[in-house]
């Protein structure tokens, strides 16, 4: 009994931690509306900031149709906004938390509010791993600064490993890129595997 107790508290303390402020998250934000019948070269986005302390909150910025992508043909459209200008969207590695409110509106006077948030820092997150497709990318010289010697590159051990991410798995144009830069120790065994966002160089 007092094992189960002592469990228990133990259960509850755990779940009571604070969650990770800075989780992870892609670099492409997907916001899709359905319901616009309109002409398809007429869909826009008005985007707002929903922690403007300014009343009437003004429009950060228009989407414009350039950047709409419809689903098929059906009434649904989708838009990055992690591409969109003009927002303020985090850039890479800024952990700012974001509040968006879009209005997708076409010339049939539709207009479709979706909510979007973004915090954290970019980074592959781990449902994206089944999107992933790794390419290792091997050294033609030396780099002491991470321990590639002759001998390693002899033994076949990559600089690198290209992380191509494309959840339509067909890998024809990846959605984003990054890399795990390796390290190898004084006997040719991987120290290190360091992600990174830029190809290394050397």
């Amino acid at each position: 009994m007092r094992l189960a107790i002592i469990a228990l508290a133990l259960l509850s303390a755990w779940l009571a931690l604070p969650v990770d402020a800075h989780a992870e998250r892609l670099a492409a934000q997907y916001a899709k509306a359905c319901g616009l019948t309109g002409t398809a070269g007429s869909v826009v986005v008005d985007v707002y900031d929903d922690t403007s302390a300014t009343t009437p909150t003004p429009i950060l910025a228009t989407i414009p149709n350039g950047s709409m992508k419809r689903m098929g043909t059906t009434d649904c459209y989708r838009v990055n906004i992690a591409a969109a200008s003009g927002i303020a969207y985090p850039a890479i590695g800024d952990p700012t938390e974001k509040h968006y409110t879009l209005v997708f509106r076409d010339d049939a006077a539709n207009a479709i509010k979706v909510s979007e948030s973004v915090g954290g820092t970019i980074g592959p997150h781990p449902p994206s791993y089944i999107c992933a497709r790794e390419t290792p990318v091997y050294p033609t010289i030396a780099i002491p600064s991470r321990g590639i010697t002759s001998t390693v590159i002899a033994a076949g051990n990559p600089n690198y490993v290209k992380v191509d991410v494309d959840c339509t798995r067909l890998f024809t144009g990846a959605e984003w890129t990054y890399y795990y830069v390796l390290s190898y120790d004084g006997s040719g065994r991987v120290a290190a595997r360091t992600p990174s966002l830029t190809v290394p160089s050397p």
